[in-house]
């Protein structure tokens, strides 16, 4: 579902629902029709927040009480759901795990409204075991000096589970952000 390359390829489209026309028209229009429909239908009602993004009611979420539970989004220290180019931002995701987790993997994707990925991170590409133990916890993954120069709204997906039990998550769509450009030279200019 690249819709970026949908858009290069195509002049014209159709959007379908359950085998029905729903739109056709000037691509731009039908994706921009496909996106706003998968927001509302598939990404359980994301909100922009302070910061703080309560994953429990997250449509593909097997238990409430279990795996990621809640993310926090700092952007230079403080909560925000705005990140800037050149910032720090640190992903902090809260979870509870009904059992230790010897081989855990946790991760983030970041990806645009055109589902073009821009950053993956999880403990594995990091090189470091993580054995989780039963209860709640919380593990962060920073960025330092953020490399997204677009405004735009971003979309994190999470990841969560161990490789070895069968109960892994994998959260799409689990936090809206937005992107903003910053004066990285303080001159009141964009460069």
């Amino acid at each position: 579902h690249n819709m970026a390359a949908v858009k290069s390829l195509c002049d014209r489209g159709i959007l379908l629902e359950k085998g029905k026309i729903v739109h056709h028209g000037i691509i731009s229009d039908v994706v921009e029709k496909y996106l706003l429909k998968n927001l509302k239908n598939n990404k359980f009602e994301l909100e922009i927040s302070d910061g703080v993004f309560d994953i429990s009611k997250h449509k593909n979420k097997n238990n409430q009480d279990e795996g990621v539970i809640k993310v926090e989004v700092l952007c230079n220290s403080r909560l925000s759901s705005t990140v800037y180019n050149g910032s720090n931002v640190e992903f902090n995701i809260f979870y509870n795990t009904t059992r230790d987790l010897f081989s855990a993997e946790v991760g983030i994707s970041i990806q645009d409204e055109n589902n073009i990925s821009y950053i993956r991170i999880n403990n594995k590409h990091l090189g470091k075991e993580l054995i989780l133990k039963k209860g709640n916890g919380r593990i962060n993954f920073s960025i330092y000096d953020f490399p997204i120069y677009n405004n735009r709204k971003l979309f994190i997906n999470l990841y969560f589970g161990d490789l070895n039990y069968s109960k892994y998550e994998i959260l799409e769509n689990a936090v809206m952000l937005n992107s903003e450009v910053a004066d990285i030279y303080s001159s009141c200019k964009l460069p």
